[in-house]
Formats: C-alpha cells, sequence, structure tokens
C-alpha cells in the first residue's frame, strides 16, 4: 500500500523503511540536526517502525527537545501512529 502511494513520486518502500529507521536512530541518539534532515526528507513523524512511534520514543529517551520538534513536524500526542 505505502508503495503505491508512493509510485507517483518514485519511492520505494524500502527507501520509505530507511528513512524510519534513520529516524529512530536518530532520536535514539539525540542528534536532532539528524531528526531534523529525515524529517525534512519525508520520515514520517506518526509511524511506528517498531513497537514505539517516533514521539513515544524520544520521550522514552528523556529528549524533551527532539518531542517538541516531532510535535511540531505532526506526531500525534494522542498515540495514533500509522
Amino acid at each position: 500500500e505505502a508503495a503505491q502511494l508512493l509510485a507517483g513520486r518514485a519511492i520505494s518502500a524500502d527507501a520509505v523503511r530507511t528513512g524510519q529507521k534513520k529516524l529512530m536512530d536518530a532520536i535514539g541518539t539525540g542528534r536532532i540536526d539528524e531528526v531534523r534532515a529525515q524529517l525534512d526528507l519525508g520520515a514520517d513523524p506518526n509511524a511506528r517502525p517498531d513497537a514505539m512511534s517516533p514521539l513515544e520514543w524520544a520521550l522514552a529517551m528523556g529528549r524533551e527537545e527532539l518531542a517538541g520538534l516531532l510535535i511540531d513536524r505532526g506526531a500525534d500526542v494522542n498515540g495514533r501512529g500509522s
């Protein structure tokens, strides 16, 4: 389904998964510049590539600044990620 939605944008499902993983890795290490870059490249702040959404991961890691950035970029504060 994601690949179909992105077909017109020439982005593969693998690229989307890779971007989401990079986003989660950057959150885990606290690299706000990398988090911002991944969001700029289209990483979804509501996707759940793992058990947690990016916002939940940022909060679990104590990264309030990243949590704020994710919220500013559209993260669902009610936890209804995709």
